[in-house]
Parts: C-alpha cells; sequence; structure tokens
C-alpha cells in the first residue's frame, strides 16, 4: 500500500493484522504469516511479526496506542470512547491513530 492509501484500506489491514498478531500470541496461527490477500505481505516467522508490531506500537504516543489498542487489538466495550469523546472527534483521533501506527509499521519493514 503506497502513502496515499485510503482510510479505509487500512483500517481493513490494521483488522487483519490485529487478527494475526493475536492468533500468533495466543499458540492458535498455524498457518503461513500473510496479513491479507490484498498485501499478500509475508513474515518469516511469528517471532519476525510480533516484533514487528511491538515496535511500531512502541513509537506511538498514549493517545494513539489507546485508540489502536481500543479499535482494533482489544475487545473493548461498544463506544467506549463515548464518555471522553464527541463522535467527531473519536473519528478524527481513530483516522490519525490509525494512519500513524500504519506509517509507524511501514517504516520498520
Amino acid at each position: 500500500m503506497g502513502r496515499q492509501t485510503n482510510d479505509t484500506k487500512i483500517s481493513s489491514y490494521l483488522k487483519n493484522l490485529a487478527i494475526t498478531y493475536l492468533s500468533i500470541k495466543s499458540g492458535c496461527y498455524n498457518d503461513k504469516l500473510i496479513l491479507s490477500d490484498s498485501t499478500n505481505e509475508e513474515f518469516e516467522d511469528e517471532e519476525t511479526c510480533i516484533k514487528w508490531v511491538e515496535n511500531a506500537f512502541s513509537k506511538l504516543d498514549s493517545l494513539d496506542r489507546e485508540f489502536i489498542n481500543n479499535e482494533y487489538f482489544f475487545n473493548a466495550k461498544p463506544y467506549w470512547w463515548e464518555r471522553t469523546y464527541s463522535r467527531a472527534t473519536f473519528f478524527r483521533l481513530k483516522k490519525l491513530a490509525s494512519r500513524r501506527f500504519y506509517d509507524a509499521l511501514m517504516g520498520t519493514r
């Protein structure tokens, strides 16, 4: 995915990445390590995938980590953000956090 990747593709990519990452961490991932059919991105092994995600995640600030964790990696309560953010602010911050995480991932490949 190039620099001009749209938000829908980034969100889909991050969802697939989270599924792969969490499957590996739980020991339930037995297949070839490919993130999605559209990117055909492969990893040499499970450890490479884990390190790649965790390295990119460590480059985020706490607000971005909160959004990435709650939206992609953990089963956060629906509308977890409602008491803190307006709907418009939530979507704006989610978009920014997703873009930053994606950029951090691409910068660590």
